[in-house]
Formats: C-alpha cells, sequence, structure tokens
C-alpha cells in the first residue's frame, strides 16, 4: 500500500471542486488501505470538523499558516502562501516519508521539488489558474482588483508552465485542457494523462422538492434557472444576471447558490446590477449551502456562465440530481468543458455566446417534454463519473507509470 501527500489550497469542509475532488479521492484510497495526508491551508473555524475528519476517516493534516496582506498587494498573496507553504512542508517529511506526491496548486510544486526531488510529484491542474485570473481581472468593476488580478494572471502563466515542466506527471480533466497546456506551456505531451472527477450519485439525485425552501424563497409555480458558484468575478455571474434579465418567461427567478468573499463586495455589486437591470425581485442569493442537493432539486435548468473551468463538480451535481446544463462551448479564450465531455449525450446545451444561452434557456423554459427528457439523459450520463470509477482510473495511471 502507498503513502499519499496531497497538497491543496484548501480541503473540505471548505466547499470548492479541489477541496470536494481530493475529500472523495481521499475517502476512496483509505478504504483500499492506502495512507493519505493532506496539507493544506488552516481555517481555525473549521477545526472540529477537522478533527473529527481526522478521527472517523484516517486522514492526517497538516496546516500552513495564510497570512493576508493588504487588498493593495493582492498579488503578493501566493508569494507568501508559496513560503509558508514550504515551511509547513519542510517540517512535515522530517517526519514522515511519502511514495507519491498529488499537487493541486502550481505554486506548490516548485518546492516541493525542491525538498523531496526524488518522490514522484503529480500536478492535477485544477483548472488553468492564469486564465481564471485573468478572467477576474476583467470581470471585476473594482480597478485595484484590475491591477492585482491581471499581476497575478501574467506571474501565475509562468508559475503554472514551471510547475508541468518539473512535475514528473501532469493530470488535466479534458481533452481541451491538455490542448491549452500543451499549446501554451509547451507541456511534455508523453507526461500527460487525462483524470476526472466524481459525482456522489447517492446524495446528488432526483427527489421531491424541499417545501420548506419552496415557501422561503417563494418558488410556488416558478420556474427556476439555478447556479452554483463562489460569488467571485471570475464566475461571470454578473454576465449571468446581464442574461436572465433577456428571458422572455418573467415567471422564472435565477438562483445564485454561493457565498462571497472578504466584505460580500461581489455579492453588493451583483444585487444592485439586478436591481439596475429591473429583475431585482426575480433574482435569490442563498449565500453558502451545506446542502446544496436541496438546491439542484428546486432547479429546472443549471447554468454556468464561468468562461474558466477545468472541470466542474457543479455539472455532474446537477446532472445527478437529472437537472439539464448550459455552459459555453470550449473555444479559446473560453475554457469550459460542456461540449467535449458531458452535453454529448443530449443533457444539455453547449453554446457560443450570451445571445445563444438565452435562446437556449427560453428554449428549455417553455418546452417541458425536452426539458425532462435532457434532465434524464443528464442523470444516465452523470453515472458514468461516481467517484469508484475516478479511483479505479487513478490506480490505473499509478500503475502504468510503476509508481505501485
Amino acid at each position: 500500500m502507498a503513502k499519499f501527500l496531497f497538497e491543496c489550497p484548501r480541503y473540505y469542509p471548505t466547499k470548492g471542486g479541489i477541496q470536494m475532488s481530493m475529500y472523495n479521492l481521499a475517502k476512496s484510497l483509505t478504504k483500499k488501505g492506502h495512507e493519505i495526508h493532506v496539507i493544506c491551508r488552516n481555517y481555525p473555524k473549521n477545526l472540529d470538523k477537522y478533527n473529527k475528519m481526522k478521527e472517523l476517516e484516517g486522514v492526517k493534516l497538516t496546516f500552513f499558516q495564510d497570512n493576508g496582506v493588504p487588498s493593495i498587494f493582492e498579488f503578493l498573496r501566493y508569494f507568501k502562501r508559496r513560503k509558508s507553504f514550504k515551511n509547513a512542508l519542510k517540517k512535515l517529511i522530517e517526519k514522515e516519508k511519502f511514495d507519491i506526491v498529488i499537487s493541486r496548486f502550481s505554486y506548490f510544486v516548485e518546492p516541493t521539488k525542491e525538498l523531496i526531488p526524488n518522490i514522484p510529484i503529480i500536478y492535477w491542474h485544477p483548472s488553468i489558474l492564469y486564465i481564471a485570473f485573468k478572467k477576474y481581472s476583467e470581470n471585476t468593476n473594482r480597478l485595484i482588483e484590475k491591477i492585482n488580478f491581471a499581476l497575478i494572471s501574467l506571474h501565475t502563466f509562468l508559475i503554472e508552465k514551471k510547475a508541468d515542466k518539473l512535475a514528473d506527471k501532469v493530470l488535466v480533466r479534458s481533452n481541451v485542457m491538455k490542448k491549452i497546456i500543451t499549446s501554451k506551456f509547451k507541456t511534455d505531451q508523453k507526461k500527460i494523462d487525462i483524470l476526472n472527477q466524481g459525482v456522489d450519485l447517492t446524495k446528488f439525485k432526483e427527489k421531491t422538492k424541499n417545501a420548506d425552501l419552496i415557501k422561503k424563497f417563494n418558488l410556488k409555480d416558478k420556474k427556476v434557472i439555478l447556479t452554483v458558484s463562489r460569488l467571485k468575478p471570475d464566475k461571470n455571474n454578473s454576465g449571468l444576471i446581464k442574461i436572465f434579465s433577456k428571458i422572455k418567461d418573467k415567471n422564472s427567478v435565477l438562483m445564485i447558490v454561493g457565498g462571497g468573499v472578504g466584505k460580500g463586495m461581489e455579492r453588493k455589486y451583483l444585487e444592485t446590477l439586478a436591481k439596475k437591470l429591473n429583475i431585482g425581485d426575480r433574482v435569490i442569493f442563498t449565500g453558502e449551502q451545506e446542502d446544496t442537493e436541496k438546491f439542484y432539486n428546486l432547479a429546472d435548468i443549471f447554468v454556468l456562465a464561468s468562461e474558466q473551468e477545468g472541470f466542474p463538480n457543479v455539472y455532474l451535481e446537477a446532472m445527478a440530481s437529472g437537472v439539464p446544463i448550459i455552459g459555453f462551448h470550449s473555444n479559446l479564450p473560453k475554457i469550459t468543458v460542456p461540449t467535449e465531455e458531458i452535453c454529448k449525450n443530449n443533457s444539455g446545451f453547449a453554446v457560443k455566446d450570451g445571445d445563444e444561452m438565452t435562446k437556449k434557456i427560453d428554449f428549455l423554459l417553455k418546452n417541458n417534454k425536452v426539458r425532462n427528457m435532457m434532465g434524464k439523459s443528464a442523470r444516465k450520463e452523470a453515472e458514468k463519473y461516481n467517484w469508484d470509477n475516478s479511483y479505479e482510473n487513478l490506480m490505473r495511471l499509478l500503475r502504468k507509470w510503476d509508481y505501485i
């Protein structure tokens, strides 16, 4: 059995695609007898949950501090995070010896290679980060963030390129991501493989709509367009609100499930935008939710307007819940997934721009029969992406590389 080190910027129970993928993969590996250590940022408010996880699941957690910097110097945060990570990793490897490292953040790869050069390091791309930061810079309405994230994007391009070069193996979650890193980073194709994430098919499934939530959000007889994402500019929720403002069905609502960051400035901006477009009473902000599966069951359509994604778990969660999805084509500069991966079997629509997204939403809202058919197809497609399959695929790759 192997001893794994997972390097994560964040880990469950904080929300996000990286957290959930590594958490579920860790559960699968520990069940098979492997030993899992995780090094991640410290979240004191989650300490009780972390301790419970260690006790119940056998995952050993090591934290590094992520001390903030003034917002005007946001671009320096990642340098500080790298230094803090390196110090914590150095102490960890003085006590533990690992067989395999799986890193989920480009800034971690170089210090890991420096400290433990003889251990196989697998860099599993979370997304194409420099593009994510570029989109953040483009979509924010705050000048200081535009400057900071433009600088972060430029530096991250170099860091990601170096991470691909230093890593022994590189994992991506789609053919689109593989195409990008080979063309932009000149990554050696021989060291790249695809590893898809999974979805909990027992948690996310078709079930009766929650009556309490219908009452709480006044959803009776309403059509619900759902998105689940962090309230950050790179997720393009502002673009989605503008698209929703053009929807013909005035009995529909847009429900945005997800928490903000900092002082909640992005949510305030989005709420102001919705009011300015005269749809303030039809856009619902729920804040961060623990039980997102209940919200998928309220939805008629799931939409993600982000123009950069690796392989978002939210698509799979929506599909597993029997909800058709709509997202953008994977054409540069848009880096998304639906076209090549999960819309191919009538699970939803991949669209070229906002105007087409509006038309497809209108079409599905109007055509109940087609919407229900696509929802059933979506569930069937999602069943291919269970965590057991992800575990088996990882084991297959590790054997192929002679790492186990």
